[in-house]
């Protein structure tokens, strides 16, 4: 499946936009699901969730099981690890189970990283031509 990265203004005068990879995928737990835009992310260990996501799924979130997530700036920010289901959106039969660590970041919306995501899909970047692929790996 070939996605086009997706453009996002930029504050910054140099840049007037910013061309991200953004992905359409499903994430559901029992009976509950939510359509969400994840953010490939090749730098993240885990695949994370702002938690918000977890109330919608109806997972105590901070029940999971503890761990840590060090971000660009150093700092740690505690995660809790679920096993959820995760499905790409127009990608027939890749709904996975999955571990996802979720956090109460305001900087995270859904980071989809190494664990989680990267260990259970082939992705391949062509950012000259602004498009990544996505298939079962």
């Amino acid at each position: 499946m070939i996605v086009s990265y997706t453009k996002f203004p930029s504050k910054d005068p140099n840049f007037p936009f910013f061309l991200r990879p953004i992905l359409g995928v499903e994430i559901s737990s029992g009976s509950k699901k939510v359509v969400v835009k994840g953010h490939l992310d090749t730098g993240a260990d885990h695949t994370l969730i702002n938690k918000q996501w977890a109330k919608a799924l109806g997972i105590e979130w901070r029940q999971g099981k503890p761990s840590q997530a060090r971000g660009i700036i150093g700092g740690t920010v505690p995660v809790f690890l679920h096993e959820i289901y995760l499905e790409v959106l127009s990608l027939p039969n890749s709904k996975k189970l999955i571990t996802a660590g979720f956090v109460d970041s305001p900087n995270v919306g859904t980071l989809l990283g190494q664990i989680g995501f990267f260990d259970h899909f082939r992705v391949s970047f062509d950012r000259p031509k602004n498009l990544f692929e996505v298939d079962l790996a």
